[in-house]
């Protein structure tokens, strides 16, 4: 059962919806060449929370791990 929604244009004239469950998350990534981002959503069942991770991530052989921004929604 589809707990997260998402959506996502690009150069296509139409957008990409894409859902996520409670049991396995979401995530999108985006990149250029030489360095991608990536949004992870996810809920813990044991605090009833949903929690996301916004990260750079390495591309290509480019680039580095590095957590933006970690929370609750």
């Amino acid at each position: 059962m589809s707990y997260y929604y998402g959506t996502m244009s690009g150069q296509s004239p139409s957008s990409v919806t894409k859902t996520g469950s409670k049991s396995k998350g979401m995530s999108c990534t985006l990149a250029s060449w030489s360095q991608g981002l990536q949004l992870s959503i996810w809920h813990n069942a044991e605090t009833g929370q949903d929690h996301y991770l916004f990260e750079l991530i390495p591309w290509q052989g480019q680039g580095v791990r590095k957590e933006l921004l970690a929370g609750i929604l």
